[in-house]
């Protein structure tokens, strides 16, 4: 049962949300960190995710080794639209 409670308190990822909140940026720095690449992240469909280690790699001056092949680079992720945003234009109602 202890590896429950321990993962509950350990996420292994932060959401963009969590991870803005943590650095003290605006929604908007936060995603644009991602995009640019500056901010670790995986993407599951539409939901961005920060792994929780290599986040505290970048805020400890660590060395971030770099994803493999099969993961794409935030900065190779067109549109990356937050949660629960509608992009604006010829969307489906």
């Amino acid at each position: 049962m202890s590896d429950k409670r321990t993962l509950k308190a350990r996420p292994l990822v932060y959401t963009v949300d969590e991870v803005r909140r943590l650095l003290g940026l605006g929604k908007n720095q936060a995603y644009n960190a991602i995009r640019s690449g500056e901010i670790p992240s995986i993407r599951l469909g539409r939901l961005i995710l920060v792994p929780r280690a290599r986040f505290h790699q970048l805020v400890n001056g660590d060395a971030i080794p770099m994803p493999a092949e099969s993961e794409p680079l935030a900065a190779e992720q067109p549109d990356i639209v937050p949660a629960g945003e509608m992009r604006r234009g010829g969307g489906a109602g």
